[in-house]
């Protein structure tokens, strides 16, 4: 039911804005970093993945920049969501947390589906497979394991 916002009902119009200034504040930040979890040596692994290592003959993997193109649509359609929530006067966090957890999920998805440069033959030797951003054991990895999305407020 829409809030009335007639001058008879101020509050309803005051709820409504401040909303809206607490949906201006949210940010949701993705993919690896210490304050979302990460241990500093899991994002230097990040970052010889995503940047590449030539001295090493280790090739640029970067995998959230077309993550995060592919999710356009998603975000937009969640931001769309949101606004209307908050002009509704309700709070549009709980919504926001539902993006911050679909886009962690899909990162990790994102990663274990990234198969544009192999690892060498002597890296997948040593793996027993070529899959390469994910590591040894059932949890994909240290890439995988750290991959996250969290909601901050400015």
């Amino acid at each position: 039911m829409p809030l009335v916002t007639k001058r008879s009902n101020p509050d309803a119009l005051r709820r409504i804005e401040q909303r809206q200034d607490e949906l201006e504040r949210l940010v949701v930040r993705v993919g690896w970093s210490v304050d979302m979890g990460a241990s500093p040596e899991d994002v230097s692994i990040v970052a010889i993945n995503a940047f590449g290592a030539p001295s090493k003959n280790i090739p640029a993997r970067p995998v959230l920049p077309g993550f995060m193109a592919s999710q356009r649509s998603l975000i937009r359609r969640v931001s769309i969501a949101a606004t209307r929530s908050a002009q509704r006067g309700q709070d549009p966090l709980p919504i926001v947390q539902g993006l911050s957890r679909a886009l962690a999920d899909g990162l990790k998805e994102a990663v274990y589906a990234y198969d544009e440069k192999p690892n060498a033959p002597s890296t997948a030797k040593q793996k027993g497979f070529n899959d390469p951003l994910i590591g040894m054991g059932s949890s994909g990895g240290r890439i995988v394991a750290s991959a996250n999305s969290v909601v901050i407020r400015r």
